[in-house]
């Protein structure tokens, strides 16, 4: 950044010198292609780093639906403050996917977004459960989940089917 200042204070000067020689001012598109050049030059760390849907309660041995974060700025580099539940892993955009492999209470993790020129964090809470068969609801790897567990009905007693 200072080279880029420095180069440009000493083109302005000569140009400056060229144009008032001839009575004309700085050229309208080197003005232009000066203040274009650094617009895209953001020196801001992340900020407002946020999943909806949080807190979130996870099925064993089911994948999960992508977690994909809201962010304002660059992130380039993603962390937990302690280690996610087994089989569940973030990426570098704080994106977090997998498949739970084991039970586990509701927990809090610090999510932290960080770039060159700082971080942002937010807390996230997992919970890893097995899913019930017969409750009304379908959930984890179950296709089906008639309020109970009885076979010869619309679903089976393993939830897996008719």
């Amino acid at each position: 950044m200072n080279i880029f200042i420095f180069s440009f204070v000493i083109l302005f000067g000569v140009l400056g010198c060229l144009g008032k020689e001839n009575g004309n001012d700085l050229p309208v598109d080197l003005v232009t292609l000066i203040s274009a050049s650094n617009a895209t030059n953001s020196a801001t760390p992340p900020s407002n780093l946020s999943y909806a849907g949080n807190p979130f309660v996870f099925f064993r041995n089911a994948a999960i639906s992508a977690k994909i974060p809201t962010f304002t700025g660059r992130v380039e580099s993603c962390k937990s403050n302690v280690t996610l539940p087994a089989g569940i892993s973030i990426g570098n955009t704080c994106n977090i996917t997998g498949t739970a492999t084991a039970n586990q209470s509701a927990t809090n993790y610090t999510i932290s977004a960080t770039n060159s020129f700082g971080s942002t964090s937010t807390t996230i809470s997992f919970q890893v459960k097995d899913s019930v068969c017969g409750n009304g609801v379908i959930e984890g790897n179950e296709v089906c989940d008639d309020s109970n567990t009885f076979n010869g009905d619309s679903c089976n007693s393993t939830c897996s089917g008719t």
